[in-house]
């Protein structure tokens, strides 16, 4: 006996090859910006040149003796290079975030990450309207150094702490300190490798002040605490851009909620 096939399941076939075709796709590899950007580019549309301020970041912005990045906010912008046609000018992995900050204001990037918000910063720069992501203070010492107990904060006292130059949580630690009843001595860096290198090789401090997106390594933690959620921004006068970076995220956030947590 003959079978007869059904005249919707080719129209229903048809329906679910459409729908597959319209998701997006997330790749959380270290695959280069160029590649990524342009797998995702839509075609006939010249690509826009974004300048981002590429900071030295152990954990958030790394670039190793091959030349291969990674870090979270490296793979922050190939996801952001799903659904935008742009090309990545990475510039300044010598500078310090707080030079960034400078640049960004004087126009020679567009676009920085990883950035606190406070009423100065706000009155200069313009925000994403959410957070891409969460990081905590750190406050941690060499392995091995046992004459500071975790929460005994009497063997705090008198600590010599490694702090990053004009770093907005700086005012933090001097509240955590204030509020646990002990003192310390600032020693004030420019950059987290300066910090993390005098910390491990030199004698001139105690424990260092960082963020939790740092990776660790040969360190205890003393404490971690306040977190807080941290931003893309961009100059004022650059609402084309934030447009674009606020509708990514919010595409982000209904096609890959979890993607905080990923990274």
């Amino acid at each position: 006996m003959k079978k007869h096939r059904s005249p919707h399941i080719p129209i229903l076939i048809a329906c679910i090859v459409l729908l597959f075709s319209l998701l997006p796709r997330f790749s959380l590899s270290s695959e280069s910006p160029d590649r990524a950007a342009s797998a995702a580019a839509p075609s006939g549309h010249p690509r826009e040149t974004v300048r981002v301020g590429f900071f030295s970041f152990d954990g958030y912005h790394i670039i190793d003796d091959t030349g291969r990045s990674s870090g979270y906010g490296y793979e922050f912008l190939q996801l952001m290079s799903l659904y935008t046609n742009w090309h990545y000018e990475y510039i300044g992995y010598e500078k310090s975030w707080s030079e960034m900050l400078q640049m960004l204001q004087d126009g020679q990037i567009d676009l920085l990450t990883s950035a606190q918000k406070t009423p100065e910063r706000e009155t200069e720069f313009a925000f994403s309207k959410r957070p891409i992501g969460t990081s905590s203070l750190l406050l941690t010492t060499r392995s091995g150094d046992d004459r500071f107990i975790s929460d005994e904060f009497d063997t705090y006292q008198n600590m010599r702490v490694g702090l990053l130059e004009n770093n907005s949580r700086n005012d933090e630690f001097a509240d955590f300190a204030a509020e646990k009843g002990f003192s310390y001595t600032p020693v004030y860096f420019k950059t987290v490798d300066e910090l993390v290198q005098a910390l491990q090789y030199t004698d001139t401090i105690d424990a260092i002040v960082t963020s939790s997106l740092r990776t660790i390594k040969n360190e205890w933690i003393l404490n971690q605490f306040n977190p807080k959620p941290f931003y893309a921004i961009v100059r004022k006068d650059n609402l084309h851009l934030l447009e674009e970076i606020n509708d990514t995220l919010a595409q982000l956030d209904i096609y890959s909620p979890e993607w905080r947590s990923e990274l």
